[in-house]
């Protein structure tokens, strides 16, 4: 019974075992070297934005560019590790030695790369002709957006209506004296119309009937609503004296 017992847990640590074995071990990277400082040619600081490289065995492995800081021309890069799973080098390995270069030329400092390592190190150069300048960038033009101008709309002007003249109003009347001395009315009175002299028939008791009919449907639909539950009373009467009776004869 001990036997059958051990077998799934032996299966289960060869299985185990299998997995270390089967899968290649990889090796964790390494950190990278830095390098810190100012950065000055022929004892004047250079233009920001010149490119300091370093390299190792003629190969470039880090790239910075320089700035300016406190009034020095300054630089800072990381010269990464090599990775151990590929053939071929692709970064700094224990003790190599690393050149670098200030705008194509090469500094008169040097370092070893280790591992993990931010060294401050002032790179100078003294050549005698000139260094690699910076290229200007070209200053990206913001694009333009399209502005749709909304044109105002044309209010026609506003005309002063004349104010209407009320009909009571009391236009005033010239007379003029005729060589007959008979005085007669001016055109202006005569010019107020007709139907505005005339007073507007008044037509009395107009709603009488409206609020007969009214009262008429108020008063019918009240009755309704007592006939109804006068009934209902009734119902409930009826058959609470059937119950009452069907309970009286079980008893």
């Amino acid at each position: 019974m001990k036997h059958l017992l051990r077998l799934p847990f032996l299966s289960l640590m060869v299985f185990i075992v299998s997995l270390f074995v089967v899968m290649p071990a990889r090796a964790f990277p390494s950190m990278p070297s830095s390098f810190y400082g100012t950065v000055k040619v022929n004892g004047a600081n250079v233009a920001e934005g010149t490119l300091i490289q370093a390299l190792i065995g003629g190969q470039v492995y880090a790239e910075a560019y320089s700035q300016m800081y406190q009034g020095d021309s300054v630089f800072a890069l990381d010269v990464k590790g090599d990775d151990s799973d590929t053939a071929a080098q692709d970064g700094g390995r224990e003790g190599d030695a690393i050149q670098f270069k200030i705008g194509g030329v090469l500094a008169d400092q040097t370092a070893v790369w280790h591992s993990g390592t931010n060294v401050n190190l002032n790179l100078t150069a003294s050549p005698s002709g000139t260094i690699s300048t910076p290229q200007a960038t070209p200053t990206a033009v913001p694009t333009q957006t399209a502005i749709v101008l909304i044109q105002p709309t044309s209010v026609p002007p506003t005309v002063s209506q004349p104010l209407p003249t009320s009909a009571n109003a009391v236009q005033p009347s010239i007379n003029t004296v005729q060589p007959s001395g008979v005085p007669t009315r001016s055109s202006s009175s005569a010019s107020i119309p007709a139907a505005a002299a005339q007073p507007s028939p008044t037509v009395v008791g107009s709603g009488a009937p409206d609020n007969a009919e009214a009262e008429t449907q108020r008063s019918s639909g009240s009755m309704v609503s007592v006939a109804a539950i006068i009934m209902a009373l009734a119902i409930v009467v009826v058959i609470g004296f059937i119950l009452l009776a069907l309970r009286k004869k079980s008893m």
